[in-house]
């Protein structure tokens, strides 16, 4: 593994034109945030 690389780039926001599961509970939603290591609706979002 080379020590230099860099971790690759991971969103902060994701949107799809279709509703997709939140990553914690599990409900449809067209937005998502990053939380940790996966993507959650408004509401799963700790601001």
């Amino acid at each position: 593994m080379d020590e230099d690389a860099a971790e690759p780039l991971r969103p902060t926001y994701g949107w799809s034109p279709g509703p997709v599961a939140c990553g914690r509970c599990g409900e449809p939603t067209r937005r998502r945030w990053r939380e940790d290591d996966r993507l959650v609706c408004p509401a799963c979002k700790s601001w």
